[in-house]
């Protein structure tokens, strides 16, 4: 005859199924180790990538207001549940005629009074180290970018380019 806990469940199952439980949990932290979920974004026709980690949300842009005299990596400034952040742009570009039709990336943590401006929203991908090249030469100037991956996908940080010694980013 088995021992049986209070509930009434053959001890030796339940060892069985504590055991199985730890495997899987070790089984998904693995896994989520060797991958990093980004979301994919258009800007000028290129495709760029953020760690959605970096990320608290990513929004339509209404009512962009522009700065006269700013560094002209700054689009503008957009207002984010009821606080000033600073939307950037990647790339140099004439702004559309209606903000509405872009994606505002909005940082997350130390980056959260910045966001990225984007023209659409490709989507999420998983990617690993191994997915991303490093950073070529010509490139390097450019803190924020880590990486480039297939298909010419531009990885970029929004903590890094906190840390962006010059403004002008393009």
């Amino acid at each position: 005859m088995h021992e049986s806990n209070d509930n009434g469940v053959d001890k030796a199952i339940e060892a069985i199924l504590a055991a199985r439980a730890q495997r899987l949990r070790q089984s998904v932290s693995q896994e989520s180790a060797n991958y990093q979920e980004v979301i994919v974004f258009t800007l000028s026709g290129e495709r760029y990538a953020v760690a959605l980690d970096e990320l608290s949300e990513i929004k339509k842009v209404r009512n962009l207001t522009v700065l006269p005299g700013v560094n002209s990596a700054i689009a503008g400034v957009i207002n984010v549940r009821g606080s000033i952040v600073s939307l950037y742009q990647l790339a140099p570009r004439e702004l559309p005629d209606d903000a509405g039709t872009m994606f505002a990336l909005v940082g997350a943590d130390d980056a959260a009074h910045i966001a990225i401006v984007a023209d659409t929203i490709i989507g999420t991908e998983k990617v690993t180290a191994d997915d991303i090249s490093a950073v070529p030469l010509s490139l390097q100037e450019k803190a924020y970018i880590t990486g480039i991956g297939h298909d010419s996908l531009v990885f970029v940080s929004l903590r890094k380019l906190l840390q962006q010694p010059t403004l002008y980013l393009a």
